[in-house]
């Protein structure tokens, strides 16, 4: 949305100011540097917004849409046929638009180049791969812009000579490759995740460009007389393309619509309780049912003893077989004792042998853990700007979520915190937010996901 006010703001200056910018540029430079400025001052000072400057001024001249919609319009006035009404209204004033462009990215990169500069250089491992590429892409753009504004002004472009003017401005290719490369590794991210307007955003840039490459190329045919110039050939290819784009990387299949209505911590849900103690109960009653038997064998501690059997007396006992039970002792029955005093007799003289102990079991192993105990930072951007939070992690659990900085607005902030009990109940990142502040809730979301992300064992 603000890319679209930013380049109707743009076409208003080219059609209503577009003769005063070629006379007399200097009161539009200035207005440029008082605005850049406000911008990188109130950075620095960190100075509270008001609701209305932070939902439709801040993202115009800070977050770099009208330096952007400024850029395409300087792209365009080179990459239209000659002639048409477009290159006739915007060559004449191609080098002021891309002064202004220059001073107004300045400043855009003071502004938030305070906080990704800062972190890619000394902190990279806070900042996703995504935003990495994307802050590098804007050093060398940098690096890249200081020439091509310094000899936009019609005085050093004098001095320099056609040819190497001509020479030097062949860097503008890359600039705009970079600066597409730039918008894109920030917005697709969030387009993928379903943020609220990042898919449109993904679908006019990619119109945008893929339009000017198309209408540069077939330009460069036409002059060197390959094909016949048609002026809606870029803008027909480009619509087509960003189209093609959009359905193809974000439409909707059946199971992205299912993960926007249901979140992830709905779906990995464990089983209901009553179907885990129902499985407990079986297991209960077998174990009940099977020690029951056990309970029931015969052992040999209480099996009963044969009823003692005594041996029939002869009615005359014979004198040999008296002597001999006199002379020699009778041999002890090995079979069962005839008494409670024999058998308590054999059980304390002959030791019962001790059963041989049973192998100790294997140790299980020790699970291996998904994260690293400690506390982790993430940084991800929200409404306003980026959100630093820190991570506890305890047991391969999170145990508490804190915000370290932030640059939301009230009451949205204020309305998004309840993210991070949510967080906390369900062990995930993947909560619902607050439909009244979704940015902000996205952008806590988004760097707990950084901060386990560098807390995972690899």
């Amino acid at each position: 949305m603000a890319f679209l006010v930013s380049l109707a703001l743009a076409l208003v200056l080219v059609f209503a100011c577009g003769e005063a910018l070629k006379k007399r540029p200097a009161p539009f430079y200035l207005s440029a540097v008082l605005i850049a400025s406000v911008v990188v001052g109130s950075t620095l000072a960190d100075v509270k917004l008001s609701m209305f400057v932070k939902t439709w001024i801040w993202p115009v001249v800070a977050r770099g849409a009208l330096a952007g919609a400024l850029f395409v319009l300087v792209m365009l006035a080179g990459a239209l046929p000659n002639g048409s009404a477009g290159a006739k209204r915007l060559m004449p004033i191609r080098g002021q638009l891309s002064i202004l462009a220059c001073i107004l990215t300045l400043a855009h990169n003071v502004a938030y180049g305070k906080t990704y500069f800062t972190m890619l250089f000394l902190e990279p491992g806070h900042l996703p791969l995504t935003q990495q590429l994307a802050s590098v892409c804007s050093i060398i753009m940098i690096a890249i812009m200081l020439p091509l504004f310094v000899t936009s002004f019609p005085s050093v472009r004098r001095k320099m000579g056609g040819r190497r003017w001509k020479s030097l401005q062949r860097l503008a290719y890359l600039f705009y490759a970079l600066l597409c490369a730039h918008i894109l590794l920030l917005t697709i991210p969030y387009a993928i995740g379903g943020r609220p307007g990042y898919r449109l955003t993904v679908f006019i840039y990619t119109a945008i460009f893929v339009t000017y490459a198309v209408c540069r190329v077939q330009k460069a045919l036409a002059r060197n007389k390959r094909v016949i110039p048609n002026r809606h050939a870029g803008v027909v290819c480009g619509l087509f393309a960003a189209a093609l784009v959009l359905g193809t990387t974000f439409g909707d299949t059946p199971q992205a619509a299912a993960s926007a209505v249901i979140p992830n911590a709905v779906i990995s849900v464990p089983a209901p309780v009553a179907d885990q103690s129902d499985d407990i109960s079986d297991s209960e009653a077998k174990t009940t049912e099977v020690a029951e038997t056990v309970a029931e064998a015969p052992s040999a501690e209480n099996t009963p003893l044969p009823a003692k059997t005594e041996k029939p007396e002869p009615a005359e006992p014979q004198p040999e077989e008296t002597d001999a039970s006199d002379n020699t002792e009778e041999p002890p029955q090995e079979t069962v004792p005839t008494s409670d005093a024999a058998v308590e007799q054999a059980s304390t003289s002959e030791p019962v042998p001790a059963p041989e102990p049973e192998p100790a079991p294997e140790p299980e192993p020790t699970p291996v853990s998904v994260y690293r105990d400690g506390v982790y930072t993430g940084t991800a951007i929200g409404f306003e700007g980026p959100v630093t939070v820190s991570v506890t992690i305890e047991n391969d659990r999170i145990v508490s979520v804190q915000v370290l900085s932030q640059m939301e607005d009230e009451p949205f902030w204020s309305d998004s915190l309840v993210v991070l009990d949510r967080i906390v109940s369900a062990q995930s990142p993947d909560v619902d937010a607050v439909s009244e502040a979704t940015s902000s809730c996205h952008g806590i979301m988004d760097a707990v996901r950084n901060a386990l992300d560098s807390a995972r064992n690899n």
